[in-house]
């Protein structure tokens, strides 16, 4: 009974996000957003498809180099290549599953039985992971934002999401630096919370970053040119349907989408993040074609999920072996 819900599971999830899928693009047709007929007569770019799907493949290989760095902050080593293999596993889930999260979940649970480590430090790592990296996306869009005056990006809306973006960088910035004067708090807090063993691992497994603060440094550091790639795969994506974007507001628009699919209640796979990022780029390029929003959310989201197609390899080979074994 168990072994048919586990080969269940990942069916019922593709379903889910099937039907997510299918009902953001009725619609979007339905809106007149998206017009299949004028994107199928639109000249495509492939060179520029090609240079999007490698920029992505590159973005992700510098991910997981910041994931390997973290796991040797909390005492993990790993080989490379093993970090490569859960990596791209977690990114085939992300699709999916809802949400973007559910990949990182599944790395910690992958990493937990592969390598015989603690959960608590396996999913530690993981998370540490997706916090470090949306400290550096906030560090980038509150870096961006003020060479964004006349962008028509920065209305009243925007406003209100940079406020408080920039408020949360903050509180993650202070709450970093001074993590050490919060442990004991913290810890009185847990232990009475459900599961307080297991928190309380995290809890002090996430002060290792703290304590390991080259670790933590170095991973931040690479995080930075690994969200500008993701912009820059964008662009491409952009110019493949024969658009144009000046690239600071595109930078700004990337990153709040990301931000926004990055959210850990895991609401992106039912279309909110499509949604911010049709709203995004509709704003952007405001003076081009109506649907032109729409079209490049479109296919960013299909290149980001060919770029992601070697875990797909990963998830059949796997499965290969266990029989075998």
């Amino acid at each position: 009974m168990t072994e048919n819900t586990d080969r269940r599971k990942p069916i019922v999830g593709w379903l889910i996000r099937l039907i997510a899928a299918t009902g953001l693009i009725i619609y979007l047709i339905a809106s007149e957003k998206l017009d299949f007929r004028m994107l199928a007569e639109r000249k495509i770019h492939y060179e520029f498809i090609i240079l999007a799907l490698l920029v992505y493949t590159l973005t992700n290989l510098k991910g997981i180099v910041r994931w390997k760095i973290l796991l040797l902050a909390v005492g993990i080593k790993t080989r490379f290549l093993t970090i490569l293999r859960l990596t791209y596993l977690g990114h085939i889930f992300s699709i999916m599953l809802p949400g973007v999260v559910g990949g990182d979940a599944v790395k910690a649970i992958l990493l937990h039985r592969e390598q015989k480590e603690r959960f608590s430090i396996s999913i530690t790592s993981a998370f540490g992971d997706r916090i470090i990296g949306t400290i550096a996306m906030l560090a980038l869009i509150i870096s961006v934002a003020p060479f964004l005056e006349r962008s028509a990006l920065l209305k009243s809306q925007t406003l209100a999401i940079l406020f408080v973006l920039a408020i949360i960088f903050a509180v993650s910035l202070v709450l970093f630096l001074f993590s050490t004067r919060l442990e004991k708090p913290l810890k009185r807090l847990f232990i009475r919370l459900p599961f307080r063993r297991f928190t309380l691992r995290v809890i002090i497994a996430s002060f290792t970053f703290r304590r390991k603060f080259f670790y933590s440094l170095i991973a931040f550091l690479i995080s930075l040119p690994a969200h500008i790639l993701s912009v820059v795969a964008v662009l491409c994506c952009i110019k493949a349907i024969g658009f144009d974007a000046p690239f600071l507001p595109l930078t700004y628009a990337v990153l709040v989408g990301l931000l926004i699919e990055a959210l850990p209640i895991s609401i992106a796979g039912f279309g909110v993040g499509e949604q911010a990022f049709e709203w995004l780029f509709s704003v952007l390029l405001a003076g081009g074609v109506a649907t032109a929003g729409a079209e490049v959310a479109l296919l960013m989201h299909l290149t980001r999920i060919f770029a992601a197609a070697p875990g797909l390899v990963f998830l059949f080979i796997s499965k290969r072996t266990k029989k075998i074994t």
